[in-house]
């Protein structure tokens, strides 16, 4: 599984369960799952896309 798809996975079940309830920096998603900023920005990208 591609590190952008891991960080889209797991950013939408910490939106699901209420973990990120507002804004988020991006440094500390790449802090929390341990990945580069670019896995975090385009799964960022998506959820925005699918309306997240």
């Amino acid at each position: 599984m591609k590190a952008s798809q891991r960080a889209y996975e797991s950013i939408l079940k910490m939106i699901q369960s209420g973990e990120i309830k507002d804004s988020v920096v991006e440094n500390d998603l790449t802090d929390i799952l341990n990945t580069s900023r670019t896995p975090v920005r385009e799964a960022i990208a998506r959820l925005i896309v699918e309306g997240w």
